[in-house]
């Protein structure tokens, strides 16, 4: 994630011209401004074949081409201070890591297990988009 590597590949994601690099994110809404994500970017040609072969993607993703990624805080499981136990965490599935802001009181307290960053100058990519710029017709 320091380095901007490709999640499938580990190869240098930010080739492109612009500068911008693609992100692929699984679910079925939009990538946000300021979304925060611990899933590092991906070239185009290894986000096509994510979408073919990856099966969590076939229940919906998402898929947008970011200007800038700027370190959020990690996510991970948050500890009680004074009894050290994992807290609680509501989040949209069982299981799923807290993203704690790194200026957080509550960073102190988190196991983390992967970064974060959050996501700025977002322009979603349709997936006819993102097949065209490898593919060209």
């Amino acid at each position: 994630m320091a380095h901007s590597l490709c999640q499938v590949c580990s190869g240098p994601a930010s080739t492109r011209a612009d500068g911008r690099t693609l992100y692929l994110l699984g679910g079925a809404r939009p990538i946000a401004e300021g979304e925060t994500t611990a899933a590092p970017p991906v070239h185009p040609p290894c986000a096509i074949e994510a979408t073919e072969s990856c099966p969590p993607l076939g229940h919906g993703y998402a898929i947008a081409l970011v200007e800038r990624a700027t370190l959020y805080g990690v996510a991970g499981v948050i500890h009680d201070p004074e009894t050290l136990a994992p807290l609680p965490h509501v989040g949209a599935r069982p299981g799923e890591l807290t993203h704690v802001d790194i200026a957080a009181p509550a960073s102190r307290w988190t196991l983390a297990s992967f970064t974060v960053v959050s996501l700025h100058g977002v322009a979603t990519v349709s997936p006819e988009e993102l097949m065209a710029s490898v593919r060209p017709t």
